[in-house]
C-alpha cells in the first residue's frame, strides 16, 4: 500500500481509500475510474494506481474503461461518462414508487424461496423497517400425517362430487 511520506501508514480513511484504489486497479480500472468512483484528484487516483501496479510488478493485463465491468462493494463505481449515475455494487436496494410499489430484487426473492403470486403479510417492525411474510396455511402441515384418514372419510368421493 502506498504510505506517507515519513513510513507511517495514515488515518483509517486513507487506508480505506488506498484498498479500494487496490481493488478497484486489481480489476483493471483506469485512473479516471479510480478518480470518479473514491472522489479523488486524478493526480492522487494515478499515484494509488501505480502504486498497485509496482506493488504488482505490472499494470492490469486487461484495462477497463467501463464502470459497468467493475463492482467494488460499498461504492457506486463511476466511469466519468455520466454525471451522477453509474454502477452500484450494493445488490439489494428498492424504491417505492407513486403507487406505493416496490420492485423486489430477485436474488432477494430467490433466497426467501417467494415466486410471484405468493400470499404475503406485511409487517411493520418500526420506523423505516417492514417485514414480509409468507402467509402459511397450517392445514398443509397435517396433510398425510393421520394414515387412513383418506378412506375413513372417504374424501376421494367428495372430490369427485365437488368436479361435477
Amino acid at each position: 500500500m502506498a504510505r506517507n511520506t515519513d513510513g507511517r501508514g495514515g488515518s483509517e480513511r486513507t487506508k480505506k481509500i488506498e484498498q479500494a484504489a487496490f481493488e478497484l486497479r486489481r480489476q483493471g480500472a483506469s485512473f479516471a475510474i479510480i478518480c470518479h468512483t473514491l472522489g479523488l484528484p486524478y493526480r492522487r487516483a494515478m499515484v494509488l494506481g501505480r502504486a498497485y501496479d509496482e506493488h504488482v510488478g505490472h499494470p492490469p493485463a486487461e484495462p477497463k474503461r467501463r464502470a459497468s465491468q467493475i463492482s467494488l462493494p460499498g461504492y457506486t463505481v463511476r466511469d466519468g461518462t455520466r454525471r451522477g449515475k453509474g454502477t452500484t455494487s450494493d445488490r439489494g436496494k428498492a424504491r417505492i414508487s407513486s403507487q406505493n410499489q416496490v420492485t423486489l430484487p430477485v436474488a432477494a426473492l430467490a433466497t426467501a424461496r417467494l415466486k410471484a403470486g405468493d400470499p404475503l403479510w406485511v409487517q411493520v417492525e418500526g420506523d423505516g423497517k417492514i417485514l414480509l411474510v409468507r402467509d402459511h396455511d397450517p392445514l398443509l402441515d397435517f396433510i398425510g400425517a393421520i394414515p387412513g384418514l383418506s378412506a375413513a372419510t372417504d374424501l376421494e368421493r367428495l372430490r369427485d362430487e365437488w368436479d361435477q
